[in-house]
């Protein structure tokens, strides 16, 4: 995620590439955090439609490999289990920081949202002095000062 012109809101990345990867990778933490940010109300995309889901019979669980129900639901304490497990699996992805960052402002969780912000913050610095490269448009976007800060 560091680059030269990162994209500042979620919303700017191409959805056909998320639900790609989706499809990919399933079970990955990124993938969990992606399908609970998409099935959201903060989700600037179109749902995606029924025909195109993965369900059961009632619609609303998937079981994966392990037995492990995935939860893909309207109920915002589920999409925010979601979301942290997510980033429980993939705890060093910088998106799945910022997706549940999100999703605690949204809730009015204005301290989880910081502690989450944190974390991303921490680990976007530790990849731009591991890689060499800046970060500073992705770290200190107008986005996250604004949405923290208000």
């Amino acid at each position: 995620m560091c680059e030269e012109n990162p994209l500042i809101e979620i919303g700017d990345h191409d959805v056909n590439l998320l639900r790609e990867h989706i499809g990919l990778f399933p079970r990955s933490g990124l993938s969990i955090s992606l399908r609970a940010y998409l099935n959201s109300e903060i989700s600037p995309f179109p749902a995606v439609p029924d025909d195109e889901k993965n369900t059961d019979d009632s619609g609303s669980v998937t079981g994966d490999k392990s037995g492990k129900d995935i939860v893909e639901t309207d109920a915002p304490d589920q999409r925010l289990d979601a979301m942290i497990d997510g980033l429980e699996k993939s705890p060093m992805s910088l998106l799945c920081h910022r997706i549940l960052g999100e999703y605690y402002l949204l809730l009015d969780e204005y301290e989880n949202a910081v502690d989450t912000a944190r974390g991303g913050l921490k680990l976007a610095t530790g990849e731009s002095q591991r890689t060499g490269l800046a970060c500073q448009k992705y770290v200190v976007s107008d986005v996250w000062k604004n949405k923290s800060l208000a």
